[in-house]
């Protein structure tokens, strides 16, 4: 990745084996190297007649989006990317 990711860009971790659990982070600050993440809260609506189906997404808007004060911070390399803009994945 050859420039910072945008302040408020919202990135996607998804993992699990048996389900897939999903955990979406907005970018607080970015340089060219490092990026500053705050894990957003999340709606999840089961839609399916299986249990735990459905879908994720995001809480975007107040302040009490966030799940915490907390924030991390990573080394930016080629396998992270933005998959969540504006309410539909890409």
């Amino acid at each position: 990745m050859s420039q910072a990711l945008p302040n408020g860009t919202i990135v996607v971790n998804t993992w699990g084996f048996d389900q897939t659990n999903v955990d979406f982070y907005q970018v607080i600050s970015a340089t060219k190297h490092f990026v500053t993440l705050r894990e957003l809260k999340s709606k999840t609506v089961e839609d399916s007649p299986l249990a735990m189906a459905g879908h994720s997404t995001p809480e975007i808007d107040g302040e009490d989006r966030f799940q915490s004060a907390e924030t991390s911070k990573h080394k930016v390399t080629p396998e992270i990317g933005c998959c969540y803009k504006h309410g539909t994945p890409t």
